[in-house]
C-alpha cells in the first residue's frame, strides 16, 4: 500500500493506462473475496482522473496480448519497455524494440472496449464476486 500511494498520493500524478483482459477477471485467483476487493480496486481506481482502465472483451478473440503481459514507461525522459516472465524481468531500452511494444500496445488498445463499457465489465465482474 506505501508503494501505492507513492504513486497515487504525490504532487505530480502519472497517467496510467491499463489494458486488461477480461479472462483475468473471469478466471479467479483465489477466493471469491480475493477477487472481490481486487475488482474492487480496479473499479476504485477506474474512477481515479489520471488513471484510465479498459477491459479487452470476451470476443477479441486471439489478440497480440495474449503473448504476456508487458509495461510502457516513461522515465527521465526516455521511453523503456518492460516485460516478465516466471523466470525473470526484461527491461528493453531500444527505441526500435521499445517501439514495438508500444505498437503492440496500439493494438490491443484498437480491441479494447472504451471506458464506460471497460466501466460495466467491472461491474459485472464485481457482482459475479459478490
Amino acid at each position: 500500500m506505501d508503494r501505492q500511494r507513492a504513486v497515487f498520493e504525490r504532487d505530480e500524478t502519472p497517467h496510467i493506462s491499463a489494458l486488461i483482459n477480461w479472462a483475468c477477471l473471469a478466471h479467479p485467483i483465489g477466493d471469491k473475496t480475493v477477487m472481490r476487493e481486487q475488482v474492487e480496486h480496479l473499479a476504485h481506481l477506474a474512477d481515479v482522473p489520471h488513471v484510465s482502465i479498459r477491459l479487452v472483451p470476451p470476443d477479441a478473440n486471439a489478440h497480440p496480448g495474449l503473448s504476456g503481459a508487458f509495461e510502457l514507461l516513461t522515465v527521465d525522459a526516455h521511453d523503456v519497455a518492460y516485460t516478465d516472465d516466471p523466470d525473470e524481468g526484461r527491461l528493453i531500452i531500444s527505441p526500435p524494440d521499445v517501439q514495438r511494444y508500444a505498437l503492440r500496445y496500439d493494438r490491443i488498445g484498437e480491441l479494447a472496449a472504451p471506458l464506460g463499457p471497460s466501466r460495466t465489465l467491472l461491474m459485472e465482474a464485481l457482482e459475479k464476486y459478490s
